[in-house]
């Protein structure tokens, strides 16, 4: 078995018309691609094994950043620089194979489209369609001998891929529609109208999300997924709270399930984050760190599994189908700006009940829910977000206040599941005590400053 892997150069310039093909220098943005991109490729192993670039400027500079990016490889030292793969001619690729017969079973070939794109889809049909600049395939061929690879044609399989969108959410971003543009054309629409507008908005960005959170190399991409899906949920949610249509109850049900089964890789993301910038913990962390890794990497693992599945699939259809029906916008078209006011104020109403019977011996159960209400106020305020500015500009603060005391709390657990599962000598235990004394220490103080806030109603 040999692996291959296929890389393209970063996204070159065309600033400088005079200059040949093969002096095009990287553009800024190619760099960026290289600098995003890199701990992906390291991951996957594209170069454990031996690695051969095409001679131009944008290959070898591409090289250049992602050895920059990546000190320990010293991978533009050791890559070979190959004429043969200055070509846009996948046969000639093949042909050059044959020739070389290169020693090692792990190959990667950094080069040029459509050269690498037409390899990759001779090789093995199932490739994708598309390989943007800096993205990579990895194929795996059932030969012994590259010069084998003439004779295969067909029988290679696609083991893995990456672009620089899905490894960065940043780069995912600046390819999606700019938000200024969707908030212009909500607030040109009307209620009815403007509701199914924002679900569909919301659901597009959800499936476009799905291939960045299944690379997982990018946190962003989870939590982005999961603010869109809960989102979707809650304004839904808030939307039936007012008025009752059919099959609303039984979509949300799927969406909740969904969005709940992001909720512990979410937790253990957030853990493991500050768990980096604490630096004290020279027994703990460690062993710590990479129990909550394996723990992290089993639930990402099942998520990707889920969406995969046949179920899920269905699941976002039938969601997408429902949004976008004629009988939802018939529904929407009864909704009233009133009977919004009226159950936001009866929630704002709850919300103060359960905030006056608060106190810093509560337990953690009564600020969840608190935070669960305050939840729905805004998702239900921003039904209509000109009419509830003050409310929603209130509840920011309060929801981060929440949302940090939960992040404690869940770190709590994990800490105790940790130590049950795990003998510590002394030096470890008493890091372990001291970190849950810290987060016990932070725990306590926002749930002081939560009992200290006013009533939401003036």
């Amino acid at each position: 078995m040999k692996h291959l892997f296929l890389l393209r150069h970063a996204k070159s310039s065309w600033e400088d018309p005079t200059l040949a093909d093969d002096e095009r220098p990287l553009s800024a943005h190619g760099k960026t691609q290289a600098a995003a991109i890199a701990a992906g490729l390291q991951h996957r192993s594209v170069f454990a094994g031996t690695v051969y670039a095409s001679p131009a400027v944008r290959a070898q500079q591409t090289l250049a950043e992602l050895s920059h990016a990546l000190p320990g490889l010293a991978l533009k030292s050791r890559a070979h620089s190959e004429p043969a793969l200055y070509n846009f001619d996948a046969n000639a690729i093949i042909r050059w194979l044959v020739h070389e017969k290169p020693s090692a079973e792990r190959i990667t070939l950094v080069g040029h489209n459509p050269a690498l794109k037409q390899l990759a889809q001779q090789l093995a049909p199932k490739a994708a369609a598309k390989l943007p600049t800096l993205g990579m395939l990895h194929l795996a061929l059932p030969i012994d001998r590259w010069e084998d690879v003439e004779k295969l044609k067909t029988g290679a399989e696609l083991i893995d891929s990456l672009t620089p969108i899905d490894a960065s959410y940043a780069l995912f971003k600046h390819n999606i529609p700019p938000q200024p543009t969707l908030k212009k054309t909500l607030k040109s629409k009307k209620l009815p109208k403007r509701l199914p507008t924002m679900l569909q908005h919301r659901y597009g960005l959800v499936r476009e999300l799905e291939p960045g959170v299944i690379v997982g190399e990018d946190a962003e991409f989870l939590h982005q997924y999961r603010v869109n899906l809960r989102r979707s949920r809650a304004v839904a949610e808030a939307v039936r709270a007012i008025i009752k249509m059919p099959k609303l109850k039984k979509a949300l049900t799927r969406i909740k399930k969904h969005a709940q089964a992001t909720s512990e890789l979410r937790d253990l993301d957030v853990f493991l984050l500050d768990i980096s910038d604490t630096p004290d913990l020279p027994h703990l962390g460690a062993p710590l760190r990479q129990w909550l890794r394996d723990a992290a990497r089993q639930r990402h693992q099942a998520l990707c599994e889920t969406l995969a599945s046949d179920a899920y699939q269905d699941d976002m259809q039938r969601w997408q189908t429902l949004i976008a029906s004629k009988a939802f916008a018939r529904a929407l078209n009864t909704l009233k700006p009133k009977q919004i006011a009226r159950v936001l104020e009866a929630r704002i109403a709850h919300h103060d009940e359960q905030l006056a019977e608060l106190s810093t011996d509560s337990p953690s159960e009564a600020l969840h829910e608190l935070r669960k209400s305050v939840k729905r106020i805004r998702y239900l305020a921003e039904l209509m977000p000109e009419q509830h500015s003050d409310v929603l500009k209130r509840l920011k603060p309060r929801q981060k206040l929440l949302g940090d005391f939960q992040d404690r709390t869940v770190q709590l657990a994990w800490l105790d599941a940790f130590e049950h599962e795990h003998p510590l000598h002394d030096a470890a235990k008493a890091e372990l005590h001291a970190w849950r004394q810290t987060l016990m220490g932070r725990q306590q103080h926002r749930r002081e400053q939560v009992c200290q806030l006013a009533p939401l109603a003036p």
